[in-house]
């Protein structure tokens, strides 16, 4: 949906787990529970197809904000495209 000024309304509210009162445990949760969750249903694979067949050297990865890493930790170890992973 959107707001008046045409932005979603998210963007009006920010997200709620990341307001300074959502507890800690609940957000950690969501984050894991997310990261499994994509792994599970296999989202990645595409990617990870992709990847697979590109002609380009080996480098490094780099994870900027996977939330758990669980998704540049999957990424990383079934593409075989990737020397070393920073998280």
């Amino acid at each position: 949906m959107l707001g008046g000024d045409r932005q979603p309304y998210r963007s009006m509210i920010g997200e709620l787990e990341d307001s300074p009162h959502f507890p800690h445990v609940l957000r950690n949760f969501q984050t894991e529970f997310i990261g499994h969750a994509v792994v599970l249903l296999g989202i990645y694979k595409p990617l990870i197809r992709y990847l697979q067949q590109l002609n380009i050297p080996e480098q490094e990865m780099t994870d900027l904000c996977s939330g758990s890493g669980e998704p540049a930790i999957t990424i990383f170890s079934q593409s075989g495209r990737f020397t070393r992973l920073n998280l």
